[in-house]
């Protein structure tokens, strides 16, 4: 009798691990599993390889064998078309392009991008595209000293975005056309744009 009790409790056990083994959750078990791994948490950092740069505040990197897009926290480049858009690609291009970068994620944006401050060799890559003028501080979202700083001493010196007459920030064009930005919209003063507030990110 107490052989087949044992046997019993054994049996009884063996079914209750199998319930709880992750090889019984399918599909959505690995989905789940899946983006954990692929997508850290924001508060979590880690290295990846850049495999791309879209424009002077976005780019791709490769985690493990899956891309993932990252918007650089703090900042708002010229957008495509834009006077000194090119140049912003290029300077980011040149610090992180085909280079293993540091992620400091803040969060996720509305179109599933995760927003983060990049590094590569101890050098902020954000900071580095406002102190050449070639990205706005994204005023709204970010009040950090050391972009304020960076911004002042570009201002100052007139480089970049700063050297032009009247520059007008991304934010202001993508909000008067709804979130697109035309040539024809250059045109327009900043002044005309007026001052009204962004759209939390820019759009891809």
């Amino acid at each position: 009798m107490s052989s087949e009790r044992a046997r019993l409790s054994t049996s009884i056990s063996s079914r209750r691990h199998r319930a709880h083994s992750p090889i019984r959750w399918g599909w959505s078990g690995i989905l789940v599993l899946w983006a954990v791994a692929a997508f850290p948490l924001s508060a979590q950092d880690f290295i990846a390889k850049c495999v791309g740069v879209t424009d002077g505040d976005t780019i791709t990197v490769l985690v493990d064998t899956d891309q993932m897009k990252i918007r650089l926290e703090g900042i708002d480049a010229p957008e495509r078309g834009q006077d000194f858009s090119s140049r912003a690609k290029q300077l980011t291009s040149g610090l992180v392009f085909g280079k293993q970068v540091h992620i400091l994620p803040k969060e996720k944006d509305r179109y599933g991008r995760l927003v983060a401050r990049v590094q590569v060799d101890g050098t902020d890559v954000s900071t580095e595209s406002v102190k050449a003028g070639l990205a706005w501080r994204y005023k709204l979202y970010s009040s950090e000293p050391g972009l304020a700083r960076a911004e002042q001493q570009s201002k100052a010196e007139g480089v970049g975005v700063w050297s032009l007459a009247d520059p007008i920030p991304p934010w202001a064009l993508r909000r008067a056309e709804g979130g697109t930005w035309t040539r024809a919209v250059s045109a327009t003063s900043s002044a005309a744009l007026g001052h009204r507030l962004p759209r939390q990110h820019k759009q891809p």
